[in-house]
């Protein structure tokens, strides 16, 4: 927290109600079912697994850093960090996003077995690193990935970045 403090990022805690509010509101935006109606997330999934049983579109590993590395924090973000005992919220209206390798640094002084999530005030974007280290994850999205034209936005989205990607 103190490094992130350092690099310009000025941090405010939220409180437990807050937290919760965001995770819904994630799990709204980032848990589509992509017609699999009969698919529900269940307290017992980690929330990234949106992505891993692809109930979302994404990208991971590299091309995930990538793309967060061209985001613009225009509009503010929280950081939210999971542990399944606790979970805490921080969120900023201004600043610079946090680099990835401060991320890191933060999960690991942690102790690694968290989930931290990076989430555009909006949710039109999220980044998430599992306590899986570089085995699951990291992932990206973005909101209007989750639409029925989804997949042309996210290609749109990755050509305007000047990132080649395979898509899911």
């Amino acid at each position: 927290m103190i490094a992130l403090r350092q690099s310009g990022i000025d941090l405010k805690q939220l409180p437990p109600e807050k937290v919760e509010s965001i995770l819904q509101e994630w799990r709204k935006t980032f848990f589509n079912r992509f017609g699999r109606p009969n698919e529900q997330w269940t307290p017992e999934m980690f929330d990234w697994e949106t992505f891993s049983f692809e109930h979302a579109l994404y990208i991971e590993a590299d091309l995930a850093r990538e793309a967060y590395g061209k985001l613009q924090n225009d509009q503010g973000f929280f950081i939210l960090i999971d542990s399944r005992s606790r979970r805490i919220a921080f969120e900023t209206r201004d600043g610079p996003l946090p680099p990835i390798s401060l991320l890191e640094c933060w999960k690991d002084a942690e102790g690694g077995l968290i989930e931290l999530y990076v989430i555009g005030l909006n949710m039109s974007w999220t980044f998430v690193l599992t306590h899986e280290g570089d085995y699951v994850g990291p992932y990206f999205s973005k909101r209007k990935w989750q639409k029925e034209d989804g997949m042309k936005q996210m290609r749109l989205d990755l050509e305007r970045w000047g990132i080649a990607a395979t898509t899911q």
